[in-house]
């Protein structure tokens, strides 16, 4: 990561006791020189997702890897809502992880199999050796996360950052946590902002693989 953020002239935001820090922070990849990477953008990408974080430039200009939180930063009330609030009546919550190796998929799951599977495609940092045990790690850092999805138009708030964890509280909400995704600032106007998320399956582990 230091090495990409010097070719980019892009300062790199953490030290090695935050990365060693993360789900997979203290594991050895390897990346075959036949891969898919083609910029620094994707090798970034396809790491961060590795390690089960995103990746993302924050407010100093630096580049750091950051993981799905469950701790709220802030409880919006109704009159900090400009226009109502959409929120779903599911919460995502991931049950299992995969990773395709050429025709093989490998997967970890929990017991009870009935929440999403997030899909790491043909991650080129996962292509050596046994994927088992880094796949866990992430579906391990997941078991807190459940997120209501969200929209909604409220009082701007520049402290507010990707990945935060909001509670709505009264009328339609119930404080169940939502996490910004996506947002829009405008200056002294609303601050447009979103949680996005697909409802659990109820299908069982059989279920899924005979539907795949």
């Amino acid at each position: 990561l230091t090495a990409w953020c010097t070719a980019c002239e892009v300062p790199m935001g953490m030290t090695n006791e935050e990365v060693r820090a993360l789900p997979n922070g203290q594991e050895a990849f390897v990346l075959h020189a036949d891969n898919d990477i083609q910029t620094y953008r994707d090798a970034i990408s396809y790491l961060a997702a590795a390690m089960g974080c995103w990746a993302q430039v924050d407010r100093t200009g630096r580049l750091i890897l950051k993981t799905f939180s469950h701790d709220p930063v802030d409880t919006i009330q109704p009159n900090e809502r400009f226009q109502g609030i959409t929120l779903e009546d599911f919460q995502t919550r991931y049950t299992a992880v995969h990773v395709t190796k050429g025709t093989d998929v490998y997967r970890v799951h929990e017991i009870q199999d009935n929440g999403l599977d997030m899909d790491l495609g043909a991650n080129p940092f996962m292509q050596y050796g046994d994927p088992t045990r880094r796949l866990q790690n992430i579906l391990d850092a997941l078991q807190s996360i459940y997120y209501t999805p969200f929209t909604c138009d409220m009082i701007g708030d520049p402290a507010y950052d990707l990945g935060d964890v909001i509670l709505f509280e009264r009328g339609l909400a119930d404080g169940s946590p939502s996490c910004i995704q996506r947002f829009t600032y405008i200056y002294n106007g609303t601050y447009q902002c979103a949680g996005v998320g697909d409802k659990p399956t109820t299908m069982s582990k059989e279920e899924k693989e005979l539907a795949a």
